[in-house]
């Protein structure tokens, strides 16, 4: 897929929704990240990403140690993305990841206000209430997800992210996700967002040699910057050319003058024979 895209293969503008799919796009970045190793471009990705609650803690914790991803994993009845295991010292962060490019989250909330309990785990939650981001976080605060490539005993914290192409969080999402929470404030710093935007500057360096890894990297740079995926850095022509208008097109003169001045007169200071406002 990733050669395709490169070569124009799948166009953007095409009827076919498959080729405008998020799982296009989730595979070619993500199945692209995952041959390299995870500290060359995986984890800074991850650590730009901006919590919903102002206090809450970095996604990325300060003593990883190692990564690994479980592509489209069901949680509960539903299927994420992905699943980002982040590996400690004996213990594991668990990340679920939706990916969206040009449409928001799939499902809306049935029942406004009252459908999950935050602290109400004692049974296996199934889909609750509909919407999308609430559902995936509940099913993995209840590890209800298959695969399973951790020990629930060893979890120490669980978080949502949500990518999108968005130059901003779409903070409206979020929030119809929270209200879907008996008490939203408790489950708030579990969401996490983060913009398709923010890996372009995230890759290394360029390298010389034409190594495995500098390839993978050219490629995925590619793909990003034909996608429009990239940060705005400002215009590419600092001194654009300018073109100044020819000395006739001014308003003031000729017919326009005529009629932007017809109703004017003169100050009284200045003798009424003195056209002041006509050119030599």
């Amino acid at each position: 897929m990733l050669k395709a895209e490169l070569h124009g293969k799948i166009a953007d503008d095409s009827s076919n929704a498959t080729e405008r799919s998020e799982d296009v796009l989730t595979s070619n970045v993500f199945g692209t990240l995952s041959y390299l190793p995870p500290a060359a471009a995986l984890l800074p990705w991850i650590a730009r990403a901006t919590p919903l609650a102002t206090h809450a803690r970095p996604l990325l914790p300060s003593d990883v140690q190692d990564a690994a991803l479980v592509f489209w994993p069901k949680l509960a009845e539903r299927e994420a993305d992905l699943l980002l295991v982040l590996l400690l010292s004996g213990t594991v962060e668990l990340v679920a990841i939706e990916c969206k490019y040009h449409r928001g989250k799939s499902g809306r909330a049935r029942n406004l206000g009252n459908e999950l309990a935050a602290d109400d785990l004692g049974e296996e939650p199934l889909i609750a209430c509909g919407d999308q981001l609430a559902d995936y976080l509940t099913a993995l605060r209840a590890h209800n997800v298959r695969p399973r490539p951790y020990e629930p005993t060893k979890v120490r914290r669980v978080s949502l992210l949500y990518v999108t192409a968005h130059a901003a969080p779409p903070w409206g999402e979020f929030e119809e996700s929270l209200s879907q929470f008996k008490r939203p404030d408790e489950v708030r710093d579990a969401f996490y967002w983060l913009s398709w935007r923010d890996l372009f500057t995230c890759l290394p360096a360029a390298e010389a040699g034409g190594s495995v890894a500098a390839r993978i990297v050219s490629d995925l740079r590619d793909l990003l910057d034909r996608k429009g995926l990239r940060p705005f850095a400002g215009f590419r022509d600092p001194a654009p050319a300018l073109t100044v208008p020819p000395a006739h097109a001014a308003f003031w003169r000729g017919s326009l003058g005529s009629i932007f001045f017809r109703h004017l007169s003169p100050p009284s200071s200045i003798p009424t024979h003195a056209t002041w406002w006509t050119p030599a």
